[in-house]
């Protein structure tokens, strides 16, 4: 009897031949292949509904959408099967030239039928921190050397959820939910005042600071909230935005947490005591 952890590691070998030997026919010229398709970045924080909205974009049969590029460790690049982009050699170029990088491994050449390719970008990755090297401060100056770049800036207008989200997140170590997963009941957590304070603070600030740096792109802002009450709607905005065909887009990416705040957050009405009067009390909606 096949197992899911076998039918799983089957079908990575499958999608890691499929793909490395489809990129090889392309970067040798062996199917008919171009560059000159729509460039697109998702811009956002983390729990902001990134890895819904790239599922819905995969889904698209004229799209390729990268999830984290420039993920502190290595690449992760949201397909299955592509684990072969991460050799020590490409890494390497990725450390020491990121436009020759970003060429290569994310706008490089495509399919002929491919219509838009893009990939997830955080505020995080360009923030200055303990935990990231100095060369990700030039991802902007990267980018900049790319022509006809649309920019989706993917924000969540609850800040609260996205809190609670990622406290969670980091406490159970599970980061997404799709029909494969047993989904379980996620336990309720504790979170602090001075550390809901100091996340609405710095997502805000990462918001504004990121539509002025990003301002001379072609930008369209979508809202998790409406993507996840009209996906069909959005979706459809977001494609015409992009200029490529539209077609519906499915996904199989959950909610992870699907409860009320309230049950969620151990003490939720003593926060909403101590953000009354303030402009983050309209987060507290129950």
């Amino acid at each position: 009897m096949i197992t899911q952890k076998i039918a799983t590691k089957i079908r990575n070998k499958i999608d890691y031949a499929y793909n490395f030997t489809k990129d090889f026919a392309v970067d040798n010229g062996l199917i008919a292949n171009h560059n000159n398709y729509q460039k697109f970045i998702i811009l956002s924080s983390g729990r902001s509904g990134t890895n819904l909205l790239i599922s819905l974009l995969q889904s698209h049969t004229k799209t390729r959408v990268y999830s984290e590029v420039f993920h502190f460790h290595k690449p992760v690049w949201g397909y299955s099967g592509m684990n072969y982009k991460n050799s020590a050699e490409r890494l390497a170029v990725r450390n020491k030239n990121l436009t020759q990088y970003i060429e290569q491994e994310v706008y490089g050449r495509y399919p002929k039928n491919i219509e838009a390719v893009g990939f997830k970008l955080l505020y995080l990755h360009m923030e200055k921190n303990k935990e990231v090297e100095q060369w990700r401060q030039e991802i902007l100056k990267s980018i900049n050397n790319f022509d006809n770049i649309k920019i989706i800036h993917l924000q969540r207008n609850n800040l609260l959820k996205a809190c609670l989200s990622s406290a969670i997140a980091i406490r159970d170590n599970r980061w997404i939910v799709n029909n494969k997963n047993n989904f379980k009941d996620i336990e309720p957590i504790e979170l602090s005042s001075e550390q809901c304070l100091r996340y609405f603070e710095e997502i805000q600030s990462h918001q504004n600071k990121y539509t002025n740096l990003f301002n001379g792109y072609p930008m369209i802002d979508i809202y998790y909230e409406d993507l996840c009450i009209n996906s069909n709607d959005v979706t459809k905005q977001i494609q015409n935005f992009l200029g490529i065909e539209v077609q519906e887009l499915k996904t199989a990416t959950k909610k992870i947490i699907q409860s009320p705040l309230s049950s969620q957050i151990n003490n939720y009405y003593e926060l909403k005591e101590k953000f009354i009067n303030t402009p983050y009390e309209e987060y507290f909606t129950e």
